[in-house]
């Protein structure tokens, strides 16, 4: 029988896409924009994960897991968001020495909302991003082998949050809180 663990998977946070979020203390509080949709339009579209390393919690540790990349994330003018993990690349870490693979298949629905730019602590220039992670679709699951055995993950819903992001023509670009790039997406389509 596998061990038991709970992973922090949901956008950004579905292992590809989580959004980390900025600590409250650094942020000057955003305002939102006029608009009822997803409030910056050059979010609105479709998007690729570009490969990156995202953290889990394994066996009451953090693990930097190397992910392929591979989801589509289909951005609405209304902020309604579907990341599809039909064809998202394997996670894969060694933890104490040992193989962790992980395979995420489903599809995560969230809603978007673009803040006003802000400034961190520093003064420096930040667009923020609100997520709401909704709920995973039907039939979504985590296929994850540790030492070559089988281990349960769970998704694990998350609330409201913020992480700050930059949006051009060609790439969408999620920023954690030491304001490093944490996963960048490359525009398919300006269609969701």
């Amino acid at each position: 029988m596998g061990t038991r663990v709970t992973a922090r998977i949901g956008v950004v946070a579905a292992v590809a896409s989580l959004i980390v979020a900025l600590p409250a203390t650094s942020l000057a509080a955003p305002r939102v924009v006029a608009s009822k949709g997803v409030g910056d339009h050059c979010l609105v579209g479709t998007w690729r994960a570009r490969p990156a390393v995202v953290s889990i919690r394994f066996h009451h540790k953090n693990v930097r897991m190397h992910y392929g990349g591979g989801d589509y994330m289909h951005i609405t003018r209304h902020g309604e968001v579907v990341d599809n993990f039909a064809q998202s690349r394997v996670l894969e870490a060694f933890p104490d020495g040992f193989e962790l693979k992980m395979h995420i298949r489903g599809v995560l629905y969230q809603h978007y909302r673009g803040l006003e730019g802000t400034s961190d602590s520093k003064g420096r220039e930040l667009h923020v991003l609100r997520a709401t992670n909704r709920y995973w679709g039907s039939g979504s699951y985590i296929h994850a082998t540790y030492a070559g055995k089988p281990v349960k993950f769970k998704f694990k819903q998350l609330h409201d949050f913020f992480g700050g992001y930059t949006c051009s023509n060609t790439a969408f670009i999620e920023i954690d809180q030491t304001l490093s790039v944490h996963q960048t997406y490359s525009r398919r389509s300006f269609t969701p």
